[in-house]
Parts: structure tokens; sequence; C-alpha cells
């Protein structure tokens, strides 16, 4: 199967789940990626907002916010690039229907000399960490233009989302030290 293929698979398994389902499951993703060290060890933490039934965040960023670190989500900036901001009040609905915090430049990451952890979202998963996303590349291109050693950049999936055989997958495709599900982490 092609990347298409697969994306349309696995997107209509993860739009079957219920509410509930969600709920629990991102709970249970969310506790995980509270148990690792990068998240324990990290000043900041980039995060994105959940779509169309993606793990949701919120009970990681609540829980980030109450431990005293700075919590980053991403805002569209053009057709090829975002930047994160932290998050200090409401977000606003921006690109693709996203809520997005606003573009404040005296907010915006900037990574200097901070434990960061980014954590992304995606479609498909392999155990040899490929994935593919919606296909617009722009975790790709930031992690590429921005170069932050102290950065450890993991991804949140469902069980369900994750397949045994190699995806298909680029050369500039970055793929995430560690990706975590509900019942395990795959390094």
């Amino acid at each position: 199967m092609d990347k298409k293929e697969i994306r349309k698979e696995i997107l209509e398994k993860r739009k079957a789940l219920s509410k509930e389902e969600v709920y629990i499951i991102s709970q249970k993703i969310c506790e995980n990626i509270m148990g690792l060290d990068a998240y324990q060890e990290a000043e900041d933490i980039l995060l994105y907002n959940a779509i169309r039934n993606e793990v949701d965040m919120r009970p990681l960023s609540e829980r980030a916010l109450s431990d005293g670190k700075r919590v980053f989500f991403p805002r569209v900036m053009d057709k090829e690039h975002m930047n994160f901001y932290e998050v200090r009040g409401l977000l606003a609905v921006g690109s693709f229907g996203i809520e997005e915090p606003p573009a404040d430049p005296t907010l915006i990451y900037s990574g200097e000399g901070k434990k960061t952890l980014l954590v992304m979202p995606g479609i498909v998963f392999d155990v040899n960490r490929n994935r593919i996303g919606y296909g617009g590349g722009y975790y790709d291109r930031f992690l590429a233009e921005f170069e932050n050693p102290d950065m450890t950049v993991i991804a949140a999936s469902y069980e369900l989302q994750v397949m045994e055989d190699e995806i298909p997958h680029e050369v500039h495709d970055i793929q995430p030290s560690a990706v975590i599900t509900e019942s395990r982490t795959i390094l």
C-alpha cells in the first residue's frame, strides 16, 4: 500500500473511536509520557491541539502547567512554516480549523538552553518509528530548521495507528526518538 491508502485506512479506524475511548486512551498515553525522563527533565513542553480523534494532549498540558513547565502550541505561519508559541491565555481557531495561540513575538519558542520535549502527532507509525502525517511537512521542516540539542522529540499514538511492517517514508522524514502508545514505548 502507498502512503495515501495507509493514511485512509488508519484515519477510518481512528475516526471509529468513541469520545469516551479517545478520552480514556489519551489519558493513559499522557500518563505514559509524564513518566518519561524526557518529560521530568523538560522545562518547555511543545504540544499540539488534537483534531479528528488524535490523541488529546489536554491532560499533559494541564499537568505540565501545574508542574511549572512552559507549554507551547504550534501556529501555522504560511503554507510551509509553523512556529510554537507559549500558551498564556485563550486559543483561537486558526489554520485548518485548529486552535492556535496568538502570534505574539514575545511568546515564540526559542529553545535557548532549555530542556525541551516536543510531542508530535501523526496518522501512522511503524515499529521503526517512521511516521506518516497529513502530508503538509510542517513538523519535518520545523525540526530540520530548528536545531536544539536539548530537544527530545516523541510521538503520541494510539496502538491502532502502529503498523508492525515498515511504512513508506522519505529520507527527509524526521523520526521521533520514541512513539508512545497506551500500551508501549517504541524506541
